[in-house]
Parts: structure tokens; sequence; C-alpha cells
């Protein structure tokens, strides 16, 4: 209000509107902080992402190639370049382009990232490893370089590498976000034990966030387990009173607990 054609404060009220979700009031905030300078590049990657957001690809790379004029070595606008190509199929140009960023910026985790989604994409298991286990050597602690390894391992056969290293995750302390996220790994892979002992863990770090809950219940829901599972989901209720889809889980696992009750019954009374 007090000085309108503020460059630097239009950039920072750009950001704000844009994780607010308000992308047209963004992308013009954005279009009138734009300077005419290298610094500009910036705004041309957050343009881009709004593009994205909205669907429109062919403005997005246009924005990115306006970035990546203005800092041709970024290793920000290289991975950004690499996602658009990734998602519009093109795997080929998008792994060229995370290459580089890898090289423009070699402690940069993100294109690591998708460079090994992309070798997954392809079944090449074991070079998405070797980038999964060079993110950990910078960062041991990284959480999605580490769940993204342990199902690269899964789709590789390698089970019994992953059940040491689980255990190993159970005994240290992370967030409780990697743990749920590895609790539906490990219950989507079979490793029941497994799964509970992260459900547990997932509960440790999080005893008020209904979401474990409600994937605890789904986890016993699958093992016929219906009587825990519902116990758990009136849980996640009392955590999120107004979530519908948890109490349609609750009224479907009733349901089906009726009619399981009726098909013994009625076999029950059958002649033999």
């Amino acid at each position: 209000e007090h000085s309108p054609q503020q460059k630097s404060a239009m950039f920072y009220l750009a950001s704000a509107l844009m994780k607010e979700g308000k992308l047209d009031d963004a992308r013009e905030a954005y279009h009138r902080a734009l300077e005419g300078r290298a610094l500009d590049w910036q705004i041309h990657v957050n343009l881009s992402l709004i593009a994205q957001q909205q669907g429109n690809t062919s403005v997005a790379l246009q924005e990115l190639n306006r970035a990546l004029e203005l800092q041709p070595k970024s290793s920000i606008v290289a991975n950004n370049l690499g996602v658009l190509y990734k998602n519009s199929g093109d795997l080929d140009r998008a792994s060229d382009y995370f290459r580089q960023s890898i090289k423009y910026n070699p402690y940069l985790l993100e294109p690591r990232l998708n460079l090994a989604s992309v070798y997954v994409q392809e079944k090449r298991y074991i070079d998405a490893l070797d980038l999964y286990h060079e993110n950990l050597l910078i960062d041991p602690k990284d959480e999605e370089s580490l769940l993204e390894r342990l199902k690269a391992l899964l789709l590789d056969g390698q089970r019994e590498v992953v059940m040491p290293e689980v255990e190993n995750i159970l005994k240290a302390s992370y967030s409780s976000a990697l743990y749920l996220r590895l609790a539906v790994l490990m219950s989507e892979n079979g490793l029941n034990k497994l799964a509970l002992g992260s459900f547990q863990r997932a509960l440790e770090r999080d005893p008020d966030k209904a979401e474990i809950y409600i994937e605890m219940g789904k986890f016993f829901g699958n093992m016929d387990q219906l009587d825990d599972a519902i116990s758990i989901w009136e849980e996640a209720l009392r955590l999120d009173r107004d979530n519908q889809d948890v109490k349609d889980l609750i009224l479907k696992a009733r349901a089906f607990k009726n009619e399981s009750r009726e098909a013994r019954s009625a076999g029950s009374n059958r002649m033999p």
C-alpha cells in the first residue's frame, strides 16, 4: 500500500497467495514482481508451477525455458523441467534433465529421487537403489529416500534385505508419517508382523492422528478381524467426528459381519 512499486514485497505477496491456493491472484502478482533481471528466474519457476497446477503444460514449459535462459545451470530449473517431461511421458528427456540437476548440485536430494522413480518405472531397480543409497549417504535420515529404497528392494524381490532394515527403522526415531507409510507398504507386501509394528510406532509418535487409526483399521479388516477394525475406526471417529469415510467403513464392516453370521447360521441348519 505504501510502496506499490516494491517488487520484493510483490514477490512475497504472490508466494503467500500461491500457498493459499489463490493461483490466479498469485500469477498476477508474480507478473507484477518481474524486474527484468536475472533474479526473475525464481518467478518464472513459480509461474510454471502455477501453470502445471492449472493443467497448462505448454505455459509451464515456456516459463521454465525462460527461467533456464536466466539461470542456465540451475539445479532447481533442470529438476523441474525433468518433472514436467516425466509427467508428460517423455522419460528419456526427463532423465537427462534430472542428471543435469544432479551435476549442477550433487547435494540436492530431489533430482535423485526423481531419476530413481524413472528407473523404477523402467524396472531398473539396481540403478534406482544406487541413487537412493547416494541420497542416504548425504542425509541418512531422509525419509523419502529410505521408504522409496524399501519399495525398490521389494519390487526387486529382495525381501530378505528389507526385513532386517525395517526392524532397524522400528528401533530408530522417525516421523509418524514415515511409520504410517511403512506400515501400509509392509501390509501391501504381506509382511503383517512388520506392518503391525510400524502402526504401533506411528501411534507412539502421534497418538492423536486419525489417519493412523483409519489405515490400521483397514489392516485388521483385510485380515477379517472385523471387531478389531471397528474398534480402531471408532477411535478414529473420536478424533475426527465428521469423517464420513470412517462412518461408512464401520457400517460396511458391521453389515459384512451380519452377512457372515447369517451365512454360518444357514449352513448349520442344512440337512447333512
